[in-house]
């Protein structure tokens, strides 16, 4: 049951918006997260939606 719920949540940088996308991932993925919201401004780990989203997705896998 947890993975199922886990599965369809995602993680929110408003949680902890000090942290870059660099530390926020792996924290995330390893308290079972496989989803992250995405933010162009204000936290930490936001991202810049203006260049080559492919730098992201490998970051990400």
């Amino acid at each position: 049951m947890g993975l199922i719920i886990m599965g369809n949540l995602a993680a929110s940088p408003c949680s902890n918006p000090e942290l870059t996308l660099d530390e926020a991932l792996p924290a995330y993925r390893q308290i079972g997260f496989r989803k992250f919201e995405a933010f162009d401004s204000w936290a930490a780990s936001a991202l810049d939606v203006t260049g080559d989203p492919t730098a992201y997705r490998d970051q990400a896998a």
